[in-house]
């Protein structure tokens, strides 16, 4: 009987392969698991009833995939439990249009840290939900590389609802060639919940990303902060889109958010539309952006060290990988996040 892992790619396999604590999910099926025990807690299942109050429901998108999803995965941290190991979660299409939906529980005072991997072997369309319910004092970091191939269309919709004095961090690259349309929606609804969205997206060739981040306050003392981070080449457009929302009587609430990006060629364009939509005045709220091309000065020094100036140019874009330190921590992730931006920036 064949190896399971054997139906995937040499390059994708070779990286499953490299990490621990990894469940592999394929069209549907859960694939491969290979778990410590560490994570004998963790409750893994399939095929649930879903709840379409955790959704917005009018994003067509979002309303497609709860009409039509055929694959489901609920990952729950019981009450109390505090995961310190890093899970690895591998999402991928290989035959078919992948319509699925993940969904995370951290009960009370738990914590969990998910690396989520996102690729495609064929042409496909692509739809992807998750939820994650971040319970009172837990923990959540979130880490996710979209890795999907020119030849598939792409649809990432996250939300996330995070209770009292709870913390979700969502750090996001979306390193692949697919067209791409990626929203987050962190909604925090307990005293002092905290919520981090960092999103690092490069674009490259013909590629169109549209990037939608917002923070929403229902709680007072809630703090939400948004930081993009872009790099454009060839003809390619990348759009980010960040709101911060503080509803009336959501009293010392801090919004803030920032957006840095890099234009690599004369016909990319990458826009910023940063946004604050504030209803109480007993807060602290601010956004800035700053996109531009690489300082030609700062290139001239580079190559007088003897650098070519594409050698010179990815030096300065890898200062957009400091955002994703915690992507990197394994060696053979960080080759492959690594060669991904060299192919993005040839």
């Amino acid at each position: 009987m064949a190896a399971p892992l054997n139906v995937l790619s040499p390059a994708l396999k070779t990286l499953v392969e490299a990490v621990d604590n990894v469940l592999v999910v394929r069209d549907g099926a859960l694939l491969y698991r290979k778990l410590s025990p560490a994570f004998d807690a963790l409750v893994i299942t399939q095929n649930l009833t879903l709840d379409a109050t955790h959704f917005d429901l009018n994003d067509p998108a979002v309303s497609f995939n709860l009409d039509h999803t055929n694959s489901v995965l609920s990952l729950t941290v019981p009450k109390g439990v505090k995961i310190h190991e890093t899970l690895y979660l591998f999402t991928l299409q290989g035959e078919d249009d992948l319509i699925h939906q993940t969904h995370l529980t951290l009960e009370d005072q738990s914590a969990l840290t998910l690396f989520e991997y996102l690729g495609n072997a064929t042409q496909a369309g692509i739809n992807l939900v998750s939820h994650a319910a971040v319970g009172a004092y837990a923990t959540l970091e979130y880490l996710s590389l979209s890795a999907h191939t020119q030849h598939a269309a792409v649809s990432l919709n996250r939300f996330a609802h995070i209770h009292e004095r709870a913390k979700a961090t969502y750090t996001l690259a979306v390193f692949g060639e697919a067209l791409t349309q990626q929203n987050t929606h962190h909604i925090l609804l307990g005293y002092q919940s905290e919520s981090l969205v960092k999103v690092v997206a490069l674009t490259d060739q013909t590629q169109e990303a549209f990037i939608r981040t917002l923070v929403e306050h229902r709680a007072i003392d809630s703090t939400g902060n948004i930081e993009h981070y872009g790099v454009a080449n060839n003809e390619s457009f990348l759009t980010f889109e960040g709101m911060g929302k503080i509803l009336k009587g959501m009293r010392q609430s801090k919004a803030f958010q920032s957006t840095k990006g890099v234009v690599l060629a004369p016909k990319a364009r990458l826009d910023a539309n940063p946004l604050l939509v504030i209803d109480e005045y007993d807060v602290e709220a601010g956004h800035g952006a700053a996109v531009g091309r690489i300082d030609e000065e700062q290139l001239y020094y580079m190559m007088s060290r003897g650098l070519t100036k594409k050698e010179a140019e990815r030096l300065i874009i890898n200062g957009f990988l400091a955002p994703l330190s915690q992507l990197l921590a394994n060696p053979v992730m960080d080759e492959h996040i690594r060669t991904l931006l060299t192919t993005k920036t040839l």
